[in-house]
């Protein structure tokens, strides 16, 4: 059940911290008629989301160090191959394709990362 929590507190992360940068994006636009720059934005998102799985290493679960290898492996490889994926359905050469791919790789990585380092222990 960790994997599944774990999980789902990263997508939950993610979509607050989409939600806050988009309306930070909202605020600037407002404040001086330009849009900011969107491939720096989705960082917020990808911040959120890691702390996810920063939290559960914090809870000492027995595999910790195991997980947290397993986990950035994964987020290695799934995010290039997610990114050949969305370049073919997003145009140009925004960058928006690379931002895309990491912002669906961390839900992957994190569920690895909870798989691999096993639940906290029981306090």
């Amino acid at each position: 059940m960790h994997v599944r929590e774990t999980v789902t507190a990263a997508v939950v992360a993610e979509t607050v911290g989409a939600l806050v940068a988009g309306l930070a994006a909202v605020v600037v636009r407002l404040v001086t008629g330009d849009w900011p720059d969107g491939t720096a934005w989705s960082s917020v998102p990808v911040m959120a989301a890691t702390g996810v799985a920063v939290d559960h290493y914090r809870k000492g679960p027995p595999h910790r160090g195991r997980g947290a290898l397993a986990g950035l492996l994964t987020l290695g490889a799934a995010s290039p191959g997610l990114m050949a994926v969305t370049g073919l359905w997003l145009p140009g050469d925004e960058g928006l394709d690379g931002a895309l791919a990491v912002v669906l790789a961390i839900p992957v990585a994190a569920a690895v990362f909870a798989a691999a380092a096993g639940p906290p222990p029981r306090a």
